[in-house]
């Protein structure tokens, strides 16, 4: 079962009841070998503001609101945990870390094509986490009757592959 640390604890408490049902419920349906760490619950105007000039969210908090937006927050973002390497964000910077503590002598300046492979290998494993945490939170959320839409799949078909915007962290009340 996962046990949440004291800022995932933190995060949790700034989201919305039924988001607290669901990840309480995440606890009991997420197997042993899987963990997850929360990130961000309520998100100020400010922040939203400096993630929609860095292009990542759509909504400006200001004439658009986002669900992080509102206090308590009807969103959530959630990154899977490696017990090996920390949280797995997906990020480039992320990508390069895991990489260089699963072969440290690898460089990407002697051997580009070995480092590619590998830097790819590292990106579908973190991708394939976030699928595999979509599924247990849908599923948690679900048990419990309420409504979660994943943003890696917006309109809920079931298809990844058809979103023209992914946040793969992130979960928000329908």
């Amino acid at each position: 079962m996962i046990h949440y640390g004291a800022r995932s604890k933190q995060v949790l408490g700034s989201t919305s009841t039924n988001l607290q049902k669901v990840f309480t419920q995440v606890k009991f349906v997420c197997p042993d070998q899987f963990d997850m760490s929360l990130v961000e619950g309520h998100r100020p105007v400010e922040r939203q503001q400096l993630l929609f000039t860095r292009g990542l969210t759509q909504l400006d908090g200001v004439t658009k609101l986002g669900k992080h937006n509102f206090n308590p927050s009807l969103a959530i973002d959630v990154y899977p945990y490696d017990r090996m390497y920390g949280v797995l964000t997906g990020h480039e910077k992320n990508i390069a870390a895991i990489l260089k503590k699963m072969s440290p002598s690898l460089d990407s300046n002697q051997n580009a094509v070995e480092y590619n492979q590998k830097y790819k290998a590292v990106a579908d494993y973190i991708h394939n986490r976030f699928n595999i945490q979509a599924g247990i939170v849908m599923t948690a959320a679900r048990s419990v009757g309420i409504e979660l839409t994943w943003g890696g799949d917006w309109n809920s078909n079931g298809n990844t592959a058809d979103q023209t915007f992914n946040d793969l962290p992130h979960f928000q009340e329908k």
